[in-house]
């Protein structure tokens, strides 16, 4: 009996030391997540360039020639106003790119930009010379639409017409006719032969001129061997040109505006950044009004060097005037419309001042 008992007890000793053997040892704690890699520091954005952007420009007539010196402070002005940031890289006139060539060289992209009179480019946009019958300064233009509609009429043929230089004011047309007889009435001009510029002289047929196609730089020795009587310039040309010593009469009767104007590649134009476009627009403006006197002054110096040179000043009589500006101003209209009736209707509606 003592030896059951004993037994026993040692059971109840024994059992809960097993029991507590078995139980499953407690999970182990789970590994802590590796922490995520950094992200890789952005790479720093290029520095902008410091080169600056260089347009190669053209003009139609020499560097040194009084109009064109007033022109070029456009570039200057750019330069400054861009704080270097586009260069205008002049490389010369037409012993760089022929006259007749440079209109096509900048479409083409051979350079970036000339300053050159419309009607050089009538053969690549017909009508384009309708702008030089404008009865607008260019700011009213603005005003009108004329401007910009004439610029997206110019992006067609991958040009950007940037604006002109000019004068008008009253009396201050620029192109007049020159003879080496003196005539009388408008009427005394039939029969004489006048140096022609391609499509620009419309007007002669209905004066009774003939013409005959002489290039700029032939005019003065076509003069002087008496291969034509007469011409067609503005009064800056003929002194930088030395016509007064082979021309006797200025018809001074002077008519239209002068169509020298900054054509420049579009693709050129599109790729300049934005507030680069708005520099070359806004100093475009400015300069417009900054021009102005000082062409007036050059066409007045010009006029007093040929009467200095004693070159007469031809008048007709008011009733011949009329006619004769008018004839002019048809002749031109009619040409010109017949050529792009649409463009050129609408251009005309927006140059026109209001009566």
């Amino acid at each position: 009996m003592l030896a059951v008992s004993l037994a026993a007890l040692l059971i109840l000793v024994v059992l809960p030391f097993i029991a507590g053997c078995t139980k499953s040892a407690p999970a182990p704690a789970p590994a802590p997540k590796p922490a995520p890699a950094p992200k890789p520091a952005p790479a720093p954005s290029p520095a902008p360039s410091s080169e600056p952007i260089t347009w190669k420009a053209v003009t139609f007539i020499t560097p040194y020639a009084g109009k064109t010196k007033i022109y070029m402070q456009l570039y200057d002005r750019i330069k400054e106003r861009s704080n270097g940031e586009l260069v205008i890289d002049y490389i010369g006139g037409d012993e760089a790119i022929g006259e007749h060539e440079q209109v096509r060289a900048v479409q083409k992209g051979v350079v970036d930009m000339t300053w050159h009179y419309t009607p050089v480019y009538e053969e690549l946009l017909p009508g384009v010379t309708a702008i030089m019958f404008t009865e607008l300064n260019p700011w009213e233009e603005r005003e009108t639409g004329a401007y910009q509609y004439y610029q997206e009429w110019n992006k067609a043929v991958g040009l950007f017409w940037l604006g002109r230089t000019t004068i008008l004011e009253e009396g201050m047309r620029t192109h007049h006719l020159y003879t080496n007889s003196r005539v009388l009435r408008p009427q005394d001009l039939r029969g004489q032969t006048f140096a022609s510029e391609g499509r620009t002289q419309p007007y002669y047929a209905p004066l009774g001129i003939k013409s005959l196609r002489i290039e700029s730089r032939d005019k003065y020795t076509a003069m002087e061997r008496g291969l034509i009587d007469g011409h067609m310039d503005p009064l800056d040309a003929v002194v930088r040109e030395s016509y007064y010593e082979v021309t006797k009469y200025v018809i001074d009767h002077p008519f239209h505006i002068s169509p020298t104007s900054t054509i420049i590649n579009l693709d050129s134009w599109n790729k300049l950044p934005p507030h680069l476009q708005k520099v070359v627009m806004d100093v475009q403006l400015e300069m417009e009004h900054e021009w102005q006197p000082q062409l007036v002054q050059l066409v007045n110096d010009a006029r007093k060097r040929l009467k200095d040179e004693g070159m007469g000043f031809i008048t007709f009589s008011p009733e011949d005037a009329k006619w004769f500006i008018d004839t002019i101003y048809e002749a031109q209209w009619k040409d010109v419309l017949t050529r792009d009736p649409v463009h050129v209707g609408k251009l005309r509606e927006l140059m026109t001042k209001a009566k």
